[in-house]
C-alpha cells in the first residue's frame, strides 16, 4: 500500500477507517509491546537481507535500515499477534489499521517523503521462513512494487505467537532531502 496523500484527505481517510473499525470485532489498539527476542530480531534480519538481494537482482540500492521505521514495524506485527483473527480486509491475521498514523509520524517527525509498508503472517518454516515470507509479497503486484520501488529506508518488525505463527511489518520510506522535522512542523504551523 503506497500512501502518498495530501494532509487534509489523510484526515478524512482516519475518519472512514475509524467508522469501518466501529463495524468490525473489537480491536484491541492498546497493545503492550514486548522485549523482541533473538529469535524475531534474526528473522527480521533475514527478511531485510531477502529484500536487499531481491532488490539487487532488479537493479536497486540496498535499504538503510532506519531503528524509528524498525520500532513502527515492530509496534505493528505486535498490535497484528494481538489481534490475530479479527481483520477481514485483507485475511484474518493481517491488516493496514493505523497505516495512516505510522505515514504521518515517518513523514513530519522522521523526515520521510513517502511511506508504504508490506505484511504478512504466516507459520514458521524454519531457515526458509524469510525467503517463504519475502516469495509471498514477490506474488503480489502492490508488495512486489514495494519490494523493487526507489525507497530510501526501511524498517523490519517481526512479532512471533507461541504457536510459531509469524506478523511481519516491513515498513518503508523515502527520506526528505534537507527537511528535518523542524522544517516541515513550520511549513505546516504556516498554513
Amino acid at each position: 500500500m503506497n500512501v502518498a496523500v495530501p494532509f487534509p484527505l489523510m484526515f478524512r481517510a482516519i475518519a472512514c477507517c475509524a467508522v469501518l473499525a466501529s463495524c468490525g470485532p473489537s480491536i484491541n489498539t492498546n497493545v503492550a509491546s514486548h522485549p523482541v527476542s533473538a529469535k524475531e530480531r534474526d528473522l527480521a534480519d533475514q527478511i531485510l537481507t531477502q529484500t536487499d538481494g531481491y532488490r539487487k537482482a532488479k537493479g536497486r540500492a540496498p535499504l538503510q535500515r532506519n531503528m524509528a521505521l524498525d520500532r513502527m514495524a515492530t509496534e505493528h506485527s505486535q498490535f497484528l499477534m494481538a489481534n490475530r483473527g479479527k481483520f477481514r480486509i485483507y485475511g484474518p491475521n493481517i491488516s493496514h489499521f493505523g497505516v495512516e498514523n505510522r505515514a504521518m509520524s515517518a513523514r513530519y517527525v522522521y523526515g520521510m517523503d513517502q511511506i508504504s509498508e508490506n505484511v504478512v503472517s504466516a507459520p514458521v518454516q524454519g531457515p526458509t521462513t524469510a525467503s517463504y515470507l519475502v516469495g509471498l509479497w514477490k506474488e503480489s503486484p502492490s508488495h512486489d512494487f514495494n519490494l523493487r520501488h526507489t525507497w530510501t529506508n526501511t524498517g523490519v518488525g517481526v512479532a512471533i505467537d507461541s504457536d510459531g505463527t509469524a506478523f511481519v511489518t516491513q515498513v518503508f520510506g523515502s527520506r526528505s532531502m534537507g527537511q528535518g522535522h523542524m522544517a516541515m512542523l513550520d511549513r505546516l504551523k504556516a498554513h
